[in-house]
């Protein structure tokens, strides 16, 4: 599975890298530091399974970088991580399709707390093979 981790935080990166590197499924990562690098990614063809991005973020917050993908046909699964209580998040996710998001965790070393996030990971990735091996099956 393919993520790409949009956040201008290196600890949240780093606590979230730790997270999915010690899982038990295997993911390849690739990182920008806001939505319009990420942007630039996704429009250098680089195939991504999942975004999870900051809600906050320099020049294209997470919200704008999910519009963008949504306006030009993106179906790409995304999750957002923010400080922000749920409900403002709720309309978000009927209508911008957001698959999910997880709370940022602030503490003395803001760290990010990842591991509900991480099991929905691995059962989301366990389904992708399924359709995956589904697929090859069908042809």
């Amino acid at each position: 599975m393919k993520i790409l981790i949009v956040d201008q935080n290196i600890n949240s990166k780093e606590e979230l890298t730790s997270s999915l590197i010690n899982s038990k499924k295997k993911f390849v990562l690739f990182y920008a530091d806001d939505g319009l690098e990420a942007l630039g990614l996704i429009q250098e063809g680089i195939d991504i399974d999942l975004i999870i991005s900051e809600l906050q973020l320099p020049k294209m917050s997470g919200i704008s970088l999910l519009e963008t993908l949504r306006k030009n046909n993106s179906t790409v699964q995304f999750i957002l991580f923010s400080g922000e209580p749920p409900k403002q998040l709720e309309n978000i996710s009927n209508s911008l399709q957001l698959t999910g998001w997880f709370p940022k965790s602030f503490t003395k070393k803001m760290k990010l707390d990842s591991s509900q996030l991480i099991k929905r990971l691995e059962n989301f990735s366990d389904q992708l093979d399924a359709l995956e091996e589904y697929d090859s099956l069908k042809n």
